[in-house]
Order: structure tokens, then sequence, then C-alpha cells
């Protein structure tokens, strides 16, 4: 039987490392949210925007939960892929069940960066190894692995 791979807790939480700072603004007719997010979490959290699995992550995950108890259960080798997300130009981080610990095999990351939206999401995905320099616009792929 397949371990299934329960990410909790914040996670992931897309964050800046401090170099720069982002204030949260209303663009694009007030529809654009920018800055640091966590997803599955809520409380007590110190990113700028609070976000649940359910607001548009894709793949084969199965969200269940809600609030500080939401998680994403990935199977081995099943992904997730995040929303498009405006960071700003910044020095940015992935930390994955930073307000609680998850469960199962660990996963893969990946990321795609861009200057506008269009070509984050045209751009071929790089694996996560540290903190990467986000040019505007970032979508994160999360890959469960084999226990």
């Amino acid at each position: 039987m397949a371990t299934t791979k329960n990410i909790n807790a914040g996670v992931p939480s897309l964050g800046n490392t401090g170099e720069t700072t982002l204030i949260i603004s209303a663009g694009l007719g007030g529809s654009l949210e920018q800055g640091t997010v966590c997803w599955g979490h809520d409380t007590g959290v110190t990113e700028q925007n609070v976000k649940d699995f359910a607001d548009g992550w894709t793949g084969y995950a199965a969200v269940a939960g809600s609030g500080d108890a939401e998680y994403m259960g990935l199977n081995p080798a099943n992904e997730a892929v995040s929303p498009t997300w405006f960071t700003g130009t910044m020095k940015a981080t992935i930390e994955i069940d930073h307000y609680g610990s998850g469960s199962g095999p660990a996963e893969t990351l990946h990321y795609k960066t861009g200057v506008t939206k269009e070509a984050c999401e045209a751009a071929g995905w790089t694996a996560y190894s540290g903190q990467f320099n986000s040019t505007g616009w970032v979508k994160i792929r999360i890959t469960a692995n084999s226990p």
C-alpha cells in the first residue's frame, strides 16, 4: 500500500528572506494580491497573505480539513501545483510544514518565476534547492516521493 504524504500546517510558505520589504497593494483594479503567502495555516502566520489549498491548487492532491487543520495529501509520484502568485521582485524561500509537521515521505519542490504572469507560466520548472530570485511572479510544484 502506498504511503500518502500529508503536507500540513503552512505549506508551502513562500516567504521573503528579509532583503526586500514588500507592501501589499491593490493593483490591476484592486484584484491583485501580492507579497508573501502561506497556504494551509491561518493562526499566527507572519506572511502577508493567508490562503487555503482549495484556492487554486491543481493536480492529484486531496485537500482536507480547514483553517489550521487543513492539509494536502499526495500519493507517491503525484504532484500539486500552486496558483501563479505575485511576490514582486525579491529573494524567495519555500518552506514545507513551517507551522506544524506533516507526515509521510519527503517531497520534491520545483518553482517557476517570470516578470509577467504569462512569462512565469511559460517558464520551465527549476528544482528548488534554497533561496531563489523571484522576478515578480512565482508558481510552485510539489511532488511526493516514494517512501
